[in-house]
């Protein structure tokens, strides 16, 4: 079907991508960066440097901008990122790939340290929170946060600083994918190693009881809850 509205129209050259709305809808983030050329900038090309921004969707006006957050894909921001009061999100920060030329230079990865980092609206600022850890997902129904670090999937509660280590994956295995169930009362996990097909199963908050679950398939994509 057609638009219902454009809010940000991409200069020449530049790409946007879009990531999530607020919980009330107030705002939007997006990230934008430069097309490379590949054959003048290849490792710029393969991972750019992404600017953040934060749209009002009641003005259609970028309030925000947060300039060379991360490259691609060492930046990453996963459902949901928004806090429950509606001017704090997570992102997190890995560093990626390490890229070397057939001259053997070395292409800078990101700068920030590993982790979970927080931006508060009200301060225009971003804290580093949970180091070393990734995949930061906010509760449906409140301000707790999944995420995994060493292979543990934690969920803290960020108003209290309560952080419950609630199921341990395999080392071998990466995990690829975390959800909230729209009650808040799982969480789903993906996981897989290298080459074989992915273990799904969801985790009981409260208990860390868990289940597999078989046909789901949803690991390496995307999907809403019915």
């Amino acid at each position: 079907g057609k638009p219902l509205k454009v809010v940000y129209t991409a200069s020449y050259g530049e790409y946007a991508w879009v990531e999530f709305p607020s919980w009330d809808d107030t705002y939007l983030l997006f990230t934008t960066h430069n097309r490379g050329d590949p054959k003048k900038q290849p490792f710029e090309a393969l991972m750019p440097m992404l600017t953040l921004r934060i749209l009002d969707l009641r003005t259609g006006e970028v309030i925000q901008t947060l300039d060379s957050i991360g490259r691609a894909p060492s930046y990453s921001m996963h459902e949901s990122p928004w806090l429950h009061d509606g001017h704090r999100f997570v992102y997190s920060i890995s560093q990626g790939p390490r890229l070397i030329d057939q001259g053997g230079d070395v292409f800078a990865r990101d700068s920030s340290s590993s982790g979970v980092y927080i931006y508060d609206m009200r301060l225009g600022r971003s804290v580093l929170m949970l180091p070393e850890a990734e995949l930061p997902v906010v509760s449906s129904v409140g301000d707790q946060l999944a995420y995994v670090k060493d292979h543990i999937l934690h969920v803290l509660d960020v108003d209290t600083g309560d952080d419950r280590s609630l199921f341990s994956f395999s080392d071998g295995q990466d995990v690829l994918t975390l959800h909230w169930t729209p009650d808040g009362r799982y969480i789903f996990a993906g996981s897989a190693e290298s080459g074989k097909a992915a273990e799904e199963r969801l985790i009981d908050v409260a208990t860390g009881k868990h289940f597999r679950v078989k046909g789901v398939g949803m690991s390496r994509g995307s999907y809403s809850w019915k």
